[in-house]
């Protein structure tokens, strides 16, 4: 007859593959502050028995407004002032740890909710570059002016591309396809724009 040790009863989540991902993940920042906010926070939210996904929701956003923001002072300077590296490395995250939770888990319902808290924080505004290519075959000034056009005018949470563009490489495995340029106007355009 095989015995149960105290160790397999009393921790019955310790091996849930979710909370082992975000041990890991606390373990390999290193002290990168943010890294280890986004670890503590989903950690909180996907062991709570109780429905804290508002409560998370205002704590990712203060990660950026409290921590992100106040220690880089020249970033308000910048035209997204570091919105869009918060957002990609969040929606990184997120990505990554619901690879951990199966389909039918009910946690998968939490992180919707999540989504759902995030969208109804207040609205801020901020400018993305939809577009940063190296594009060798146009002049400096062309690409330059071509980029300036596409910054597109977002609202953290609600109207912002950086969640759908993970959503699509995760999803779709597309980190070793090259971006495609047919969104790009044709040269005729772009050479109107310049002169127009």
């Amino acid at each position: 007859m095989g015995t149960v040790s105290q160790e397999e009863t009393s921790d019955p989540i310790g091996n849930v593959p979710y909370l082992l991902f975000l041990d890991k993940e606390i373990k390999e920042a290193g002290g990168e502050v943010i890294q280890t906010e986004f670890c503590n926070a989903f950690k909180d939210l996907l062991i709570s028995p109780t429905d804290i996904a508002r409560t998370i929701a205002q704590r990712i956003d203060a990660v950026y407004w409290e921590i992100l923001l106040p220690a880089d002072p020249l970033m308000k300077y910048h035209d997204d002032k570091g919105m869009a590296g918060f957002l990609n490395a969040l929606w990184e995250f997120f990505f990554e740890l619901s690879k951990h939770i199966t389909y039918d888990d009910s946690k998968q319902d939490t992180l919707i909710q999540f989504i759902t808290e995030l969208r109804k924080l207040p609205p801020k505004p901020f400018k993305v570059w939809i577009v940063c290519l190296d594009i060798p075959v146009l002049p400096l000034i062309i690409i330059n002016l071509l980029i300036y056009r596409l910054q597109e005018d977002c609202l953290v949470y609600s109207r912002e591309p950086i969640f759908l563009a993970v959503m699509n490489e995760h999803w779709n495995g597309s980190y070793s396809k090259p971006p495609s340029l047919s969104f790009l106007p044709s040269l005729h355009i772009i050479a109107n724009i310049i002169i127009n």
